[in-house]
């Protein structure tokens, strides 16, 4: 038997890093395309927010998952990146999207999940 929880609240932890609707989406996003602003963000995850799209954003920072660098200052404007701790998170989202593919999808192309998923589309 495989002991998934060596250390009390483990599981829990990382469930609170990427269970919030659209984080584990918008870590996807930052994966693959690197740093991007809100803008950009906004424009990868149709159907986000502006105002879930800041909170999203705040919790990650908060949380060591992402970082904001200055990029100008007038206006003040800024970019988003993962971090080391943000990039270990991947690996996880990946087994959880070789999971999905294997038991969970209905359609045989894995990309369209994450597509619906953006849309809002069950």
């Amino acid at each position: 038997m495989i002991e998934l929880d060596a250390k009390p609240g483990c599981i829990y932890a990382a469930n609170q890093a990427i269970g919030d609707k659209w984080t584990a989406l918008l870590i996807y996003d930052f994966s693959q395309k690197g740093a991007m602003t809100f803008s950009q963000l906004a424009d990868a995850t149709p159907g986000i927010s502006p105002r879930t799209l800041s909170q999203r954003l705040d919790a990650m920072k908060k949380s060591g998952i992402i970082e904001r660098e200055k990029y100008n200052d007038r206006p003040v404007r800024y970019r988003y990146k993962l971090t080391k701790k943000g990039h270990d998170l991947v690996i996880v989202l990946m087994a959880m999207a070789r999971w999905g593919e294997r038991y969970a999808a209905t359609d045989p192309c894995p990309h369209h999940g994450v597509a619906a998923m953006k849309s809002g589309a069950k």
